[in-house]
């Protein structure tokens, strides 16, 4: 980070993180002591950081014409989107009603999951649409997170089936030599745990804030799966739980980074065709305190067939908070589509929802229809239409951030703030469910 935001962003939420101002609670010496450690950390970041320079507003690039706006659900506080493509159906998490809202392919409700939470994931497993919700979206440790099922894939009724949670943020089930496993991952906020179940009791507890991800496959075709689990807050990491013979669960971290890193998204396939599984990983979060652009911002592929993972490519994202991977222009090549909830929406606003074309070995990054339209904080594609092509799904959520007591100093705050502008652009829209159709075969 710049000079400036270790200055006036990381070090005024540190010193609140830590408790600083009540080392006056301790003896003249021990405080002393303290100040003087604290002010020797502090004074190497800010020599080893650099000072920030002038940054113009980028020249905005040409908005991609693979995509175009087919319709908008409005009055929706987006917090999860899943396609159903065998019945053409789309579930939406909505914070405004706190229940699972399902449209068909005209975009009518058709159906409604009242559980007064907020549903922020789906997975679909056998014959269970499984939903992790949360009692609130403010970062807060609860126990009235959620994890439970619509029974018929999606198309029967509600059951719940774990309750007391800290902020579920995926459970994923799955059998392994004819015994039932699941993985649960409770993001919480410094309370969080990774939990594996085994026939319904629980085998494993990780207790570790910030698990945010999660993908069960066997890598290796040994018959053996992997658990991978990613994880955000101040562990930043990607963990492997491997299922050997005979129970043992081995544990091994394949990625650590630095605890501003800010994880936030994962999806595990062959991303360039090459018959090998890669991880593909998101990073973009700055809830914690606001700062200038972070160059190390973006979204990054790794080749899993080491267990140090290589990184592949790096596509620059700035604030990304979720991604889908796509065939957008029908070539067999796949793309990846992007939304920045912690965009650069004074230089870049642009990369708010982004779509990044696999050209070759590279990434070609255009703008989607509409990028201004929202905060948007998630997205999915899917055939929408079903026309054989892949759509997209973009869910807006402008949920706003106040000014903490750490949060000082109004001027560095007002350099680095969203524009008045597109605020009241996004009040007056509102937030929504923004359908973007695929144009591939109309442009063939």
């Amino acid at each position: 980070m710049h000079r400036v935001d270790w200055e006036k962003g990381a070090f005024p939420y540190l010193e609140d993180l830590l408790g600083i101002a009540q080392i006056e609670n301790y003896d003249a010496q021990t405080q002393a002591a303290v100040r003087a450690r604290w002010d020797t950390i502090k004074a190497f970041y800010l020599r080893q950081s650099h000072e920030k320079p002038s940054t113009p507003s980028a020249t905005e690039p040409p908005v991609s014409a693979a995509f175009g706006h087919r319709s908008t659900v409005e009055k929706l506080n987006v917090t999860a989107i899943h396609h159903d493509a065998a019945n053409g159906l789309v579930y939406v998490g909505d914070e405004l009603s706190r229940a699972v809202l399902v449209y068909d392919r005209a975009f009518r409700n058709v159906r409604t999951f009242a559980a007064d939470k907020v549903p922020c994931d789906f997975q679909l497993a056998e014959d269970r649409l499984y939903v992790c919700s949360h009692g609130t979206l403010d970062p807060l440790d609860s126990e009235a997170g959620e994890v439970g099922y619509i029974t018929d894939s999606g198309l029967g009724e509600y059951r719940p089936l774990l309750r007391g949670l800290n902020r579920p943020t995926r459970y994923v089930p799955f059998r392994h030599s004819g015994t039932d496993y699941a993985v649960l991952c409770e993001y919480g906020i410094s309370k969080g745990k990774i939990t594996l179940y085994r026939e319904g009791e629980s085998v494993l507890v990780l207790p570790m804030s910030g698990a945010i991800d999660c993908r069960v496959l066997d890598t290796d075709a040994d018959s053996q799966p992997e658990v991978y689990v990613l994880v955000a807050q101040e562990h930043e990491c990607l963990l492997r739980f491997t299922m050997k013979p005979g129970g043992e669960i081995a544990q091994s971290v394949l990625i650590k980074k630095q605890p501003g890193w800010g994880f936030t998204a994962m999806e595990m396939l062959d991303a360039d065709g090459d018959g090998a599984v890669d991880v593909l990983l998101s990073n973009g979060d700055t809830t914690e305190f606001r700062s200038n652009p972070r160059a190390y911002h973006g979204i990054r592929i790794y080749d899993l067939g080491s267990d140090d993972l290589a990184e592949k490519q790096f596509i620059p994202a700035h604030g990304v908070m979720d991604f889908t991977v796509l065939d957008a222009e029908a070539d067999g090549d796949l793309d990846i589509a992007s939304v920045s909830y912690f965009a650069d929406f004074r230089h870049k606003p642009y990369q708010a929802a982004m779509l990044h074309i696999r050209t070759g070995a590279r990434f070609a990054s255009q703008p989607l229809p509409g990028h201004e339209q929202g905060r948007w904080c998630r997205i999915a594609s899917g055939d929408i239409d079903g026309d054989g092509d892949p759509d997209l799904l973009l869910g807006a959520l402008n949920y706003q951030t106040y000014t903490r007591a750490y949060e000082r100093d109004a001027s560095f705050l007002r350099s680095v703030q969203i524009p008045r502008a597109r605020l009241a652009l996004w009040e007056q829209l509102g937030n929504h469910l923004r359908v973007l159709e695929n144009r591939a075969k109309r442009s063939r």
